[in-house]
């Protein structure tokens, strides 16, 4: 976890920001590398998304208590993302530790890419 004083208008508040680079999908279920959030000392957990590619994708966000995701489950339904499109996820009160982003071909041999910003306030 890398937490940054985050500055906005005339406040501050401390979170923990990832943004990893573009990844494509691929016809199996694969972690987004760089995607997992830290939630254990912040309030909320929220992730903005894009489908840079050109293909659907279908993006999960998944949450567990155990840093290496052992215990994860999915949070949610499967957010659908039409090429070029954006969407986002968000938890207030965050009931678990760890969070991290799943993508996958809609459909299998037409990829897409997921492009994320992951923020832990």
């Amino acid at each position: 976890m890398a937490v940054l004083t985050l500055r906005f208008g005339s406040g501050q508040r401390l979170g923990d920001v990832v943004a990893p680079a573009a990844q494509a999908s691929t016809d199996a279920e694969v972690v987004v590398t760089g995607s997992a959030l830290d939630a254990s000392i912040f309030s909320a957990v929220s992730y903005t998304l894009e489908n840079s590619g050109a293909e659907t994708i279908d993006v999960r966000v998944f949450h567990a208590n155990l840093a290496d995701f052992s215990d994860e489950s999915q949070d949610g339904a499967d957010i659908v993302m039409l090429a070029a499109a954006f969407s986002s996820f968000s938890a207030a009160s965050p009931p678990f530790r760890f969070y991290r982003l799943k993508v996958e071909a809609a459909v299998g041999g037409s990829q897409g890419a997921i492009t994320a910003v992951g923020v832990a306030r």
